[in-house]
């Protein structure tokens, strides 16, 4: 796993990626010219929603560009319509990010096998619920988390609250990478961006603020004095997290940002590795 995570670094702080067909191309990590799409790579996601399931859900909460392998609520696979897919804008857009498919909305591994479970509570024991699940599904390689809660009473960002420690655990259970957004475009301190098993991703945005070129400067939304207890850092790598053009339900689109997009850079990142580590495996081994 660590030549992996080694590998990954190199290529989002070489290229930046972006959920866009611009940056996906030259302008981003030029994902295109190595004919990787995720294909055979299985990647998950965390969230307090679901997105929609094209052809399962009603059109009015799917983006048709957006088709994750199978939804989930809590532990079990979801119903069509149920309350967990409606007002999920965030988790569509959190989803695109990693897998849409096509034009402009081009995701960094459109083929990958997307598993997205719904928390049915936005507590620690829910997360930790669904995200088991995800976790011990087969062949799972990452996954995303774009969403957190605010330290709260006497808790400090140390690794030691519920939600962190099962991070933490299910890293080394499962063997499975964890990809948080780092939660620090402008608001208060959340978990589990304190993991220590994880990768914790905070904002770039693109050079000088303008609206082109690579995304190769540092957002401004980032918050810089927060950083994990300890003699550690809480970040571990930056990624596009501004001006991103995002699917929302009923087939719109939005340009949007924020670290919640950030985290599955690097989660759609992690598909196009393994990928390609499946192929030279392959070409080693060949039957």
């Amino acid at each position: 796993m660590r030549a992996f995570v080694a590998s990954l670094v190199v290529l989002l702080t070489t290229n930046s990626a972006h959920a866009d067909l611009s940056t996906v191309g030259g302008e981003g990590a030029n994902a295109l010219v190595t004919g990787l799409n995720g294909l055979g790579s299985v990647i998950g996601q965390v969230e307090f929603k679901r997105p929609g399931k094209p052809g399962f859900d009603d059109p009015q909460y799917v983006h048709n560009q957006v088709n994750p392998t199978q939804v989930y609520a809590s532990t079990n696979p979801d119903f069509p319509n149920s309350p967990f897919v409606q007002n999920n804008n965030h988790a569509i857009s959190v989803a695109g990010v990693m897998i849409s498919s096509g034009g402009l909305l081009r995701g960094i591994a459109p083929s990958a096998s997307l598993h997205s479970g719904a928390m049915n509570s936005q507590d620690d024991e829910s997360f930790a619920f669904v995200g088991n699940r995800i976790a011990r599904l087969q062949e799972m390689r990452a996954i995303n988390v774009s969403v957190g809660r605010s330290i709260t009473g006497l808790e400090v960002a140390d690794g030691t609250t519920y939600v962190s420690l099962f991070v933490d655990w299910s890293s080394k259970v499962h063997d499975v990478l964890w990809v948080v957004g780092g939660d620090e475009d402008g608001r208060d301190v959340h978990v589990p961006q304190d993991n220590f098993n994880g990768i914790t991703v905070a904002a770039s945005q693109r050079f000088n603020g303008g609206i082109t070129g690579s995304y190769r400067q540092v957002s401004p939304n980032n918050i810089l004095t927060f950083d994990a207890v300890g003699h550690r850092t809480s970040i571990d790598l930056m990624a596009p997290g501004e001006d991103i053009l995002l699917p929302i339900q009923n087939n719109m689109d939005i340009v949007g940002g924020g670290t919640s997009f950030t985290a599955p850079h690097v989660t759609g990142a992690v598909a196009l590795l393994d990928q390609y580590g499946n192929f030279q495996e392959s070409m080693s081994n060949p039957r």
